[in-house]
């Protein structure tokens, strides 16, 4: 058998040949219901396989059965190749054909590479998430400054009000009896701010918000004051609701309203643009987390085919939203960080703050490199979006996505504000 070589398993040597070797490709399989064909996505390659035939022949005859009580190990087999060098793997199939009488072995082997290639997936994080967790751990670190500050101001007196429970029917300073005359002044500052807070909370709907509802601030002090100025900016988020498809405007009524909060605060103000800092991240968290719904939702929509009716009447396809351009995740990550900036210059113990804002910058540098760059333009006159490509430098075949999304009812006569792709 002069197209024999010799390899090795584990020490043990063997004369064997190549019967076949390759790899697959691992392909994930999209159908749909009542059409014909799949979609299918490349999800790399899957391990490579050798499959060889090695022999024992005459005096190496018995050698073989002492082989094969060896395959049955659960451990990675190291198969030294001529050809393939040195790999680790396992055996899938063994197959053992002998005949004691000439003296012979034939033991075919599927040889299994345990490889992975160096290039890992890239996990993006959910940014309303992130962002969720991060305000949840900010209450907690609002109120521990509020405790910090009634310290500094009070002495050892502030560890009997601070640990106080109080009845939220009643005000704060007709619960506090035999304090000093210290101790009552800066309570009744306490609840000229809370006041405050209450009033303003009443010229705002009440929304009913799950994540403010999961805190516990407790029936103390810290928590008598940090959960109404929560609820406060939780309102005027929700006030400010028509406003979310323009990011920019968004954010700046909410800085407003801190400004004007803020300066009716007197000693509090640190809290009350602490408080609106952490708003302003989570609600420029969700807008973003909701402008990645758009997105997958524009994806899908490239992907779908137009429909018609019997009659020839084309059904436009529904209406996904409007994708946040460069300049608008720009603006709108600018006054997040400005106000969180402002936040903890004031007070440097707001871990969650350094959060919030890592993480809002860490989204928007992920949509920036790896999403497509989407400018608004302004057509005087109508136009095909076929010419508008032309005009943006950008392939015809871009006439489709850029249809996909804008709310476009005749694509030969495009006129207005038009979303298209940057390059």
């Amino acid at each position: 058998m002069a197209d024999l070589y010799a390899a090795e398993i584990d020490g043990y040597a063997i004369d064997c040949k190549t019967l076949e070797d390759g790899f697959e490709k691992a392909l994930a399989l999209v159908e749909y219901p009542w059409r014909d064909g799949a979609q299918t996505e490349d999800m790399g390659l899957r391990a490579r396989w050798i499959r060889i035939r090695c022999y024992w022949l005459e005096e190496r005859y018995a050698e073989h059965v002492a082989f094969l009580e060896h395959l049955k190990s659960r451990e990675l087999f190291e198969f030294f190749h001529p050809k393939y060098g040195l790999a680790q793997g396992r055996i899938e199939a063994v197959v053992v054909r002998h005949d004691e009488r000439q003296e012979c072995a034939e033991v075919d082997l599927a040889f299994v590479e345990d490889m992975l290639s160096q290039e890992e997936p890239i996990l993006y994080p959910d940014v309303g998430a992130a962002a969720d967790e991060a305000f949840i751990t900010g209450q907690t670190e609002l109120m521990e400054s509020f405790a910090a500050q009634a310290r500094e101001t009070l002495g050892a007196e502030a560890v009997d009000i601070l640990n106080r429970a109080l009845d939220p029917a009643l005000g704060i300073v007709a619960q506090f009896s035999g304090v000093t005359t210290a101790a009552r002044n800066w309570l009744k500052g306490v609840e000229r701010y809370v006041l405050t807070l209450q009033a303003a909370a009443t010229d705002v709907v009440n929304p009913a918000n799950a994540l403010l509802a999961m805190i516990d601030y407790g029936a103390n002090l810290p928590g008598r004051v940090i959960g109404p100025l929560a609820m406060v900016f939780e309102r005027y988020a929700r006030l400010n609701d028509s406003l979310r498809a323009a990011p920019d405007r968004y954010m700046a009524n909410l800085q407003n309203h801190i400004d004007a909060l803020a300066a009716a605060a007197q000693d509090f103000a640190g809290q009350t643009r602490t408080a609106g800092a952490q708003r302003m991240a989570l609600e420029a968290a969700d807008i973003y987390a909701a402008d990645e719904q758009v997105r997958n939702r524009v994806r899908q929509r490239e992907l779908a085919q137009t429909s018609f009716d019997m009659e020839g009447n084309f059904f436009p396809a529904a209406d996904v939203g409007q994708v946040l351009t460069v300049r608008e995740l720009d603006l709108s990550l600018a006054a997040a960080r400005t106000a969180i900036q402002a936040a903890i210059d004031a007070d440097r113990s707001q871990q969650s703050l350094k959060t919030l804002a890592r993480t809002l910058l860490d989204h928007v540098a992920i949509v920036k490199l790896e999403r497509d760059r989407i400018a608004r333009i302004l057509l005087d006159n109508p136009m095909p979006l076929h010419l508008v490509c032309l005009m943006r430098g950008l392939p015809y075949a871009y006439a489709e996505r850029i249809l996909a999304i804008n709310d476009i009812a005749h694509p030969n006569f495009a006129a207005g504000e038009v979303d298209v792709y940057a390059r």
